[in-house]
């Protein structure tokens, strides 16, 4: 039987599975990361009275496994609060510091991704996947919110995946597996697995550009037409949502931003929450495939989109997940 371990570096102290001092009890740890979240977080819990004096801004590394450890978060102590019998630090990602930038910056001539890798950049934030999404002639930043907030505006409008990983870098990219990274076998892998599903929220997607720039170039300047039928962008069918985005200025931006929301969509009515035996290995962004269910319903190719490892006394070791389903159920990847 494999025995869980850890490993965490906590500021200048290193506390493992294996330390037999009686001044670092450990009582618990939870590791989460999630699409659509500033940052991953990290929660250690502390009997009180441990020889342990963590501040804010103390490095934490967290590496959860068996005979193996794997490397599940990366990041800073962002609060510390001590009760009589309790010491919870909480810990979050490099990845937040994006959250807390605000700016005023325009950009010309530049993609979707091109807009995040430089936000990134001046937020101090590694990057991981940055797709290019589509371009923008003009696009401008400002401190009304944050530079998050802005790399969400543009996930929207693209269809892509924006998180940050557990080591804090930043994620941003169209997800279009069609094969599984790993596989979950029902009766060996899962604890508990629940699949719901329901009608995409739309069938359709029409996007509507700025102006019909692109019989003119990209280059043209905004004016208003009688016809924009030539200059709309659309994917799908069915239930239709339209949405008129300035940034997009040409035909084929606008049917690639359609493409894009309307497989985020589909993919989006298959939601399913899988209990599993710890595995740090798994995060979100896998492709995992759910074999031999009892209801073939719940099997499949699903995406990923949460990750929560949890070790204590009283659960052991388990990785919950949150998935979403994968591929490209209505054809609607460009």
């Amino acid at each position: 039987m494999l025995t869980p371990t850890y490993r965490i570096q906590l500021g200048t102290s290193s506390i493992a599975a294996s330390d037999a001092s009686s001044r670092q009890p450990l009582l618990g740890i939870v590791a989460d990361s999630r699409i659509g979240a500033p940052a991953a977080t990290a929660t250690l819990l502390f009997a009180s009275g441990s020889d342990l004096s963590p501040s804010p801004g103390d490095d934490v590394t967290l590496e959860l496994g068996y005979d193996d450890t794997t490397s599940v978060f990366t990041g800073v102590v962002d609060s510390v609060a001590r009760g009589f019998d309790l010491m919870t630090v909480q810990a979050l990602s490099p990845a937040i510091a994006l959250a807390r930038l605000r700016i005023n910056q325009t950009y010309s001539n530049v993609n979707c991704g091109g807009v995040v890798s430089d936000l990134a950049q001046q937020a101090g934030v590694d990057t991981d996947t940055i797709d290019d999404g589509f371009d923008l002639p003009a696009y401008a930043v400002t401190d009304r919110k944050s530079a998050f907030a802005h790399c969400v505006d543009l996930a929207e409008r693209t269809g892509f995946e924006l998180y940050a990983t557990g080591e804090g870098k930043l994620v941003f990219s169209k997800f279009g597996k069609l094969a599984p990274d790993r596989t979950w076998t029902y009766g060996r892998d899962l604890i508990e697995l629940a699949v719901a599903q329901r009608k995409p929220s739309f069938g359709k997607v029409e996007i509507w550009g700025e102006s019909p720039a692109s019989s003119e170039g990209q280059d043209a300047s905004s004016w208003l037409t009688a016809d924009f039928s030539s200059f709309i962008g659309d994917a799908g069918s069915g239930g239709t949502l339209r949405l008129s985005d300035p940034a997009v200025r040409t035909k084929q931006a606008a049917e690639d931003a359609a493409k894009g929301r309307l497989a985020w969509f589909a993919r989006r009515a298959t939601f399913a929450r899988a209990r599993l035996p710890g595995d740090a290995t798994v995060a979100i962004g896998d492709a995992v495939s759910i074999l031999l269910a009892p209801d073939d319903k719940q099997n499949g190719l699903y995406q990923v989109t949460r990750v929560r490892h949890e070790l204590s006394k009283t659960a052991g070791f388990v990785t919950e997940a949150e998935l979403c389903a994968a591929g490209d159920p209505l054809g609607a990847l460009p």
